[in-house]
This record gives structure tokens, C-alpha cells and sequence, in this order.
């Protein structure tokens, strides 16, 4: 599996694990195109859950520790942000981590 795809893979596994403290019509599906931030679905605090969970599942496949929280909100505020958008940031900061 390629690094793209173990990302996202890390961001499935959150969404499933944040997916249980919520209710029916806040419940995010695990996939390329959802949107994590911009969809009016996660309020501030659940959306902190969610980056930290992602944050300590990339830290524990990848062994290394970045800023998810920071990678979500590089972004235009106006641009939601998907999956895929998420993982390409989260893969940039790998990049960058593991060739300091």
C-alpha cells in the first residue's frame, strides 16, 4: 500500500472511531470525497477529536508526530476539506518530517 493510501487508511480508522459518539445524522462516511471540515456536520470539538485521533494513528503506523490539527487548517476557510485534501497535507508533512 502506498503512502497516500496508508493516510487515508488512518483517516478511516478516526472517522469510524469518532463515527461512535455520534448521532445518525452527523455520522461521516469513509470516503475519498467527505468532507471533514466545511460540511456544517462536526462542531469545533468533535472535529479536534477527529484530528487527534488521525494524529495518533499517523504517529503510530508511521512513527513519527506531526500537527494534523495544523495540516487541516492550512487551507482557503472558504474550501471544504475531503479525505483526499487531508491526506496529501498530512503526506507533505511526512515528507518534510522525515527529511529534516
Amino acid at each position: 500500500m502506498d503512502t497516500e493510501n496508508q493516510i487515508r487508511q488512518t483517516i478511516y480508522d478516526a472517522i469510524v472511531e469518532i463515527n461512535h459518539s455520534l448521532g445518525a445524522d452527523q455520522r461521516l462516511i469513509c470516503s475519498p470525497d467527505t468532507v471533514l471540515i466545511g460540511n456544517g456536520k462536526l462542531d469545533s470539538l468533535q472535529l479536534l477529536n477527529l484530528t487527534l485521533t488521525v494524529e495518533g494513528n499517523i504517529e503510530r503506523v508511521f512513527r513519527q508526530s506531526i500537527s494534523v490539527t495544523e495540516a487541516a487548517l492550512l487551507g482557503d476557510e472558504l474550501t471544504p476539506l475531503t479525505v483526499t485534501d487531508l491526506a496529501k497535507r498530512i503526506e507533505k508533512q511526512l515528507d518534510v518530517a522525515l527529511h529534516a
